[in-house]
């Protein structure tokens, strides 16, 4: 919602087709030259991409007195001269030490993308242009288990025990089945006995292209808050076809 795309559902009698879009405007600064930039064809592929892992699962939808539907996922990011509910900026300023060129996305519609930034372009792309769609960042807050874990160290553990007592779109009730692997991000400001922990995800928190079912959770969990604002309550999760 915060990230203002259009979420439209096609629904059959046990299929249908939950398809994602937004409109995005691009902006050249700092040096970036349009003409040679290849930040469109970053963006291309990353969309690309993400739907090939989408392709992966289901949304499946139960509403009562309905037959269950399985939803396939479709994302599409349009280019429009302006007037977008999205803008992507590709900034060519030049990746030298102390100069902070790493990408990022504020306020889910605003991208700054450094063309000569920090990692692969295509996977830097990738995390971004996911994070315009709607998908957080993925952080859990858990207890310490057994000591203090040291930097780096992970832990995979199957929600809901131990059970997250902050969570950002990962282990809902729906969703409490799925092993979810974990690794330590750092202490939690405001509970010495909590630790912040990350999970890996389509956004390249493995280092990898592979996409597991949180990647998609956000899907499930607003189309409830949708159906619920239309008086049509149904429970929504992510599946494997």
């Amino acid at each position: 919602m915060m990230n203002e795309g259009l979420m439209e559902v096609t629904r059959t009698e046990t299929g249908g087709r939950v398809k994602i879009t937004k409109t995005v405007s691009y902006e050249y600064i700092n040096g970036a030259d349009p003409n040679i930039a290849a930040g469109a064809n970053y963006v291309s592929w990353a969309v690309n991409e993400l739907n090939a892992g989408a392709r992966m699962y289901r949304v499946e939808l139960n509403q009562p007195g309905c037959k269950t539907q399985t939803l396939s996922i479709l994302f599409e990011l349009k280019p429009v001269a302006s007037g977008g509910n999205a803008v992507i900026k590709f900034d060519g300023t030049p990746n030298t030490p102390g100069t902070n060129t790493r990408s990022y996305v504020l306020d889910g519609n605003e991208m700054v993308f450094f063309l000569n930034g920090d990692g692969d372009p295509k996977e830097v792309m990738l995390h971004e242009v996911y994070h315009l769609f709607g998908q957080p960042d993925e952080y859990s807050e858990l207890p310490g288990i057994g000591s203090p874990p040291s930097a780096g160290g992970v832990v995979t553990y199957s929600p809901p025990t131990p059970g997250p007592m902050e969570v950002t779109y990962i282990g809902t009730a729906t969703q409490g089945d799925t092993p979810i692997s974990l690794s330590y991000f750092g202490p939690t400001p405001h509970d010495p006995a909590m630790f912040l922990w990350n999970v890996p995800s389509s956004l390249m928190g493995d280092g990898s292209l592979a996409y597991y079912g949180e990647s998609f959770f956000w899907i499930a969990i607003e189309m409830e808050k949708i159906f619920a604002t239309e008086g049509t309550p149904v429970t929504a999760k992510i599946v494997l076809p």
